[in-house]
């Protein structure tokens, strides 16, 4: 889930994740998210992921502070993955499911080998959602 629209953006992160996890699944929630719309993320996010299998893993990429200090993370649910930005995005999972771990991402064994300033999804959550499902 994104809010990059209609846009090539969309198509490296998925390369990125098909490249790393050869036998991926990629199924695309939405691109179209308002732009740095995280109250809108965070409900649509929650609303959708009962229609989706135990252990899904789902990229969110909504990040109006890309290139700040918020941390990379991983949520494991007891049913779910969830990967994207600490920004709020994952407010109603934290609120609303049982919790087993949050990571901070921080090995960058699992990040693509360029991480753009302005691109962490491309760099660091689409492989890092790749690395965990392989």
């Amino acid at each position: 889930m994104t809010d990059f629209g209609n846009s090539s953006y969309v198509g490296q992160v998925k390369g990125i994740i098909s490249k790393i996890c050869h036998n991926s699944n990629i199924i695309d929630l939405t691109h179209n998210i308002e732009k740095y719309n995280i109250i809108e993320a965070a409900f649509v996010l929650y609303n959708s992921i009962t229609y989706f299998p135990n252990n899904s893993i789902f990229v969110c990429i909504v990040a109006p502070g890309v290139g700040t200090d918020r941390k990379p993370i991983i949520i494991k649910s007891e049913t779910y993955y969830f990967v994207g930005p600490d920004n709020g995005i994952f407010t109603l999972i934290l609120d609303n499911l049982n919790i087993d771990k949050v990571i901070i991402l921080q090995n960058q064994e699992y990040f693509h080998n360029t991480i753009s300033n302005t691109f962490h999804g491309r760099g660091i959550f689409a492989p890092s959602a790749a690395y965990l499902s392989n």
